[in-house]
């Protein structure tokens, strides 16, 4: 009863609310694996990593062969600043599931951060060839090709990670740079000028 009270409250963005639940199931049911990912989920919702990476350690020590609770772990741990805790979690997640374009992508965006290129660029690649519609591995790619100095292929790759996410204020940015890289002041500009807006909004 008091799981399903929280995930009430959950849905009610009641994140309070909805931890005293889970927390009173868990003293019930020490074992509850998915009251442990419920707080999880709300103590995200709440921007406090620290706590929900305690909680997805949890459950991933009830249950430690699902691939959705490291990639989990591992976007919290990054949002701590804690690349190498994220970058543990991704490669685990991907030995239970090769097939999730999203961990790909986001371990590209952690290894593209620390200037592994070569090896963001395979994750970028890979999580292309399993989600055309991914736009993280758009981004990456772009702004690799844009060190690379393919800044014709970077455009194409940022302008379709902007048609599949139109608010994506970080690739308007990525493409100002290949605009003016290729000496296009006038485009470079107008895509700050989006970005700006964007983040404003």
């Amino acid at each position: 009863m008091t799981f399903k009270l929280g995930w009430a409250l959950h849905e009610k963005e009641d994140y309070d609310g909805a931890i005293a639940q889970y927390s009173k199931a868990i003293v019930l049911y020490p074992a509850f694996h998915d009251a442990y990912l419920a707080r999880a989920l709300a103590w995200e919702a709440k921007s406090d990593y620290v706590h929900a990476v305690a909680d997805y350690t949890q459950a991933i020590a009830l249950n430690p062969n699902i691939a959705e609770t490291y990639y989990d772990r591992g976007q919290n741990r990054s949002l701590q600043g804690d690349d190498e805790g994220a970058l543990a979690d991704y490669g685990k997640a991907i030995s239970l599931n090769t097939t999730d374009a999203r961990v790909y992508s986001e371990r590209g965006l952690i290894l593209m951060g620390k200037h592994e290129d070569d090896a963001a660029l395979r994750d970028f690649e890979k999580a292309l060839s399993l989600d055309r519609r991914n736009p993280f591995g758009y981004l990456g790619r772009g702004i690799i090709r844009t060190s690379k100095a393919d800044y014709d292929g970077a455009i194409a790759d940022l302008s379709q990670a902007i048609k599949l996410q139109p608010d994506f204020a970080m690739a308007y940015t990525a493409r100002s740079k290949a605009w003016d890289a290729k000496g296009n002041r006038n485009r470079a500009e107008a895509d700050r000028k989006k970005a700006r807006i964007l983040r404003a909004e």
